[in-house]
């Protein structure tokens, strides 16, 4: 999601020489959180549809984002050899903010936990909300004798 090119092939190939049964996992900013901007993956699948980031790329500290992943995103990415076992969300929540904290010390502590804990087990508030989304990829054994 930093870079236009290369990467996503880059690291699919280095996860392909994995042995089979080899797990990888991976986390990216949360295309679906409402407060994003950005083009999802879905959108720019094409690589021509990516070329216009290119001159974007590489941003000081990674803090430059193309492009985000969704949940159903993930799925592009995948291949024979790749098997997405499980994916989510996590991080934390932009309900619970500094414009919210002022309201939320009036709250007992144990009420916060609480309220994290609602918002994690409803999955269409998690999905608009949490900042980060994850995936555990497994490397899978594909027979390639035909």
């Amino acid at each position: 999601h930093n870079c236009a090119f290369g990467m996503l092939g880059s690291t699919k190939r280095k996860f392909l020489s994995f042995k089979p049964g080899g797990l990888l996992w991976v986390t990216t900013p949360n295309a679906d959180m409402f407060r994003n901007n950005l083009p999802t993956f879905g959108q720019l699948q094409k690589r021509e549809d990516r070329k216009f980031l290119e001159e974007k790329q590489f941003g000081p500290d990674g803090e430059d984002h193309l492009f985000l992943f969704t949940q159903s995103d993930l799925n592009l990415i995948l291949s024979e050899d790749i098997k997405l076992l499980e994916s989510g969300f996590l991080g934390g929540t932009v309900l619970i903010n500094r414009r919210t904290s002022i309201f939320l010390k009036l709250l007992p502590k144990r009420w916060l936990l609480g309220i994290e804990r609602l918002i994690a087990s409803l999955p269409i508030i998690n999905r608009l909300t949490c900042h980060g989304l994850y995936a555990v990829l497994e490397k899978r054994w594909v027979n390639k004798v035909k």
